[in-house]
């Protein structure tokens, strides 16, 4: 085995190992919040499982070249659509979190710094934490 196909190899392992342990963790998410982006993700990683597995069996040097001709284009179509599930997953998830705290007042630091640079610094007050319910 050479350095490049050990690294392929590798990758692959990584590849599936990586969807898995996603999985492992969206659809429970998906039972407990209802919330359709999870089924997205788990739908993209589950593609992308199927494209990785096959790319490391029947893609490999086991086809003809008109059939393999047809595996790289189905392989690019189920490409497209695990960027475009997890494009829609991760924005349709970042709009519902902005949109969860978007009613919060804004995060006020407890203190404030004097300015390193300055020379005369400024006494400034202890302000209390907002409390946030």
């Amino acid at each position: 085995m050479t350095w490049l196909e050990f690294l392929t190899n590798l990758s692959g392992i990584a590849q599936v190992t990586g969807n898995v342990i996603v999985l492992y963790y969206v659809l429970p998410a998906y039972r407990r919040t209802k919330h359709g982006a999870f089924i997205l993700l788990g739908f993209a990683f589950m593609i992308a499982t199927f494209d990785t597995v096959s790319d490391f069996t029947i893609g490999r040097d086991l086809m003809n070249p008109s059939s393999h001709l047809i595996y790289r284009t189905a392989r690019r179509f189920s490409h497209l659509a695990v960027v475009g599930l997890e494009t829609a997953a991760v924005v349709w998830l970042t709009q519902a979190y902005l949109r969860r705290f978007a009613s919060l007042p804004p995060v006020v630091p407890a203190r404030r710094m004097n300015s390193v640079l300055s020379e005369n610094p400024v006494e400034t007050k202890m302000e209390e934490p907002t409390q946030r319910t």
